[in-house]
């Protein structure tokens, strides 16, 4: 059984290689709805194609809507980049709180950007 918002490996149908994805809905027949890190979803997927991760994968890369997720060494715990190319300040315990201040940041960046346009609109 999984959880709302658990990270697992799904399989594709199309190439039957498993990728990291998320779940997004729990049916009451079992089976799941699922987001995987590329954008691509899958409605009632059963859970004979859906695994929980290993401790190792655990702390594997990941990609969401804004950047990359990284375990960190060094840092001990996760880190966020956003967009690829700014890491977020932060080291952050798990990977739901570095996703949360990746998508924080963008947020406070989109604003910082619509400021820059409105001030240069008046001059």
């Amino acid at each position: 059984t999984f959880t709302k918002r658990e990270w697992v490996l799904a399989q594709w149908p199309a190439d039957s290689l498993w990728y990291f994805a998320r779940i997004v809905k729990l049916h009451p027949d079992g089976t799941y709805d699922i987001a995987y890190e590329d954008g691509d979803t899958e409605h009632r997927k059963p859970s004979t194609h859906i695994r929980q991760l290993t401790p190792k994968e655990k702390r594997q890369p990941r990609s969401t809507l804004y950047g990359r997720l990284w375990w960190g060494k060094k840092e001990k715990g996760w880190v966020a980049y956003y967009q690829g190319k700014r890491r977020v300040p932060g080291r952050f315990d798990t990977i739901d709180d570095a996703e949360a201040a990746l998508n924080s940041y963008h947020t406070q960046s989109v604003r910082s950007q619509q400021k820059q346009m409105e001030l240069r609109a008046y001059q």
